[in-house]
C-alpha cells in the first residue's frame, strides 16, 4: 500500500491505494494537475516495505524528473504493523 500527500500553498490532497501501475499513474495525474497552475508542490509518499520494488519500477522516471524540476519530495519506506491502515511505523531501535 501507499499513502501520498500532495501539498500546495492552499490545498492538501491525500491518496491511498495499492501499489500498481494504474494507481501510480493516477497519482502522477494528480501531481501534474497540482503543478500545472504554477504552484510549488510538496509530495510526501509512504509505502510498505514489501511494495518498494514495484513502486520504484513504476515511478523511477517521473520522480527523477520531479526532483530535477525542483519539486520537494519525501519518500519513506515504512516497516509497518500488519493489519493496520493507514500504516503506522513500527518503533525502530536507534531511530530518532
Amino acid at each position: 500500500m501507499l499513502h501520498a500527500v500532495i501539498r500546495s500553498e492552499d490545498t492538501a490532497f491525500h491518496f491511498s491505494a495499492e501499489v500498481d501501475s494504474y494507481n501510480l499513474q493516477m497519482l502522477l495525474q494528480h501531481i501534474r494537475h497540482a503543478t500545472s497552475r504554477g504552484r510549488r508542490v510538496q509530495l510526501q509518499i509512504e509505502i510498505d516495505r514489501e511494495d518498494e520494488l514495484a513502486f520504484a519500477k513504476h515511478t523511477r522516471r517521473w520522480l527523477r524528473g520531479m526532483r530535477a524540476a525542483g519539486g520537494e519530495l519525501k519518500v519513506a519506506v515504512l516497516p509497518v504493523q500488519r493489519g493496520t491502515w493507514p500504516p503506522r511505523p513500527q518503533t525502530v531501535a536507534g531511530a530518532a
